[in-house]
């Protein structure tokens, strides 16, 4: 069974041929920073607070990069999400405010051997961020 559908704001900060990424230190996984949109809340304003809360940050949320349409099954159920790209920018340190995460600086080049959740961004990201002409939508729904 799958369970409502969870909207997350992520923040995409390239500099200098590197993109900053989330590490879970736990399961080793990598994701663009941010979380999920609160009830009230904008996703601009949820992309703010989620940086504010991890990094302790304040950043400037910029264009809509895209949107994620994608569904994985976790072992247990089934979990859908939509996941809104914007580029941010103003992130400097990556000192952590919470322990089961890190922050990281990964080349661009490199996306496609690095563990990035979820997959279709190692494919995405490089087309929504070199060509203002791309589709700005794609849907990974699995059956």
């Amino acid at each position: 069974m799958t369970r409502a559908i969870e909207v997350l704001a992520r923040g995409v900060q390239v500099q200098d041929d590197r993109i900053l990424l989330c590490r879970s230190l736990t399961q080793g996984h990598l994701y663009l920073p941010g979380g999920h949109v609160e009830s009230g809340e904008s996703i601009r304003e949820a992309l703010e607070r989620e940086i504010e809360e991890e990094l302790g940050a304040e950043v400037e949320v910029g264009p809509f990069l895209g949107l994620l349409e994608y569904s994985f099954h976790d072992g247990k159920e089934k979990h859908a999400e939509l996941s809104v790209l914007f580029a941010i920018r103003g992130v400097g340190a990556l000192r952590s405010r919470e322990r089961e995460i890190e922050f990281v600086w990964q080349r661009l080049s490199e996306l496609n051997s690095l563990p990035l959740l979820p997959e279709p961004l190692v494919e995405l990201l490089p087309r929504w961020l070199d060509d203002p002409r791309a589709e700005r939508f794609a849907s990974r729904l699995d059956a």
